[in-house]
This record gives structure tokens, sequence and C-alpha cells, in this order.
């Protein structure tokens, strides 16, 4: 019985923890971008599920990214184009960006 539930618990903790990767597509013109101590960037009021639109950047994400990231949200706010983001559903993290084709 004892192996039974740790079956059954290791395989709702092993389904919690894999999220769905999902992609909003959208002009980011409502974005607030927050920088945070320990170089974490967040992007808030982005029309993803989580709480209050956050999405953010996971904490191995480069330098170089975290730039790249800023650059396409600026980019899509000043030029009014429409940026994509994945990420994940479970915690809101960013697997991948970019300037969408117009």
């Amino acid at each position: 019985m004892q192996k039974l539930l740790t079956v059954i618990f290791l395989c709702l903790l092993s389904a919690t923890a894999l999220g769905e990767v999902i992609q909003v597509t959208e002009v980011p013109s409502k974005w607030k971008l927050e920088n945070y101590i320990g170089d974490n960037v967040v992007a808030w009021y982005t029309s993803a599920p989580c709480e209050n639109g956050r999405i953010i950047l996971p904490s191995t994400t480069t330098r170089d990214d975290r730039n790249r990231f800023w650059s396409a949200v600026l980019t899509g706010k000043a030029s009014g184009k429409e940026i994509f983001v994945r990420y994940d559903t479970t915690t809101c993290e960013i697997v991948s960006f970019g300037v969408s084709a117009q």
C-alpha cells in the first residue's frame, strides 16, 4: 500500500511540474517591464492567464537573452508590431520569444 501511495504521489507531482507551453502573440503596448535585483526581468499585464499577466524569464537566462527580450518588447511597443512569447503554464516562465513576421 505504501508503494502504491508513493507511486500515485510521484505521478501527481510530475503532472503538476510539467506544464503546457503556450504562446501569446500581441502588441505589447500595455505591458509593463520590470527589472528586479539579481537581473530578473518580468513582463506584467500580458494576455497570459498567469497572475496579473505576469511572465518571467528563467533565472538561467543569459544577459544577452534578457537584453534581446527587453529590446523585442520595446520594439513592439514603439512600432505597434506584434511579438510572441511562448511560456510554461505551470511556472509562467518564458521558453522563447521573438518579433512576429508581419
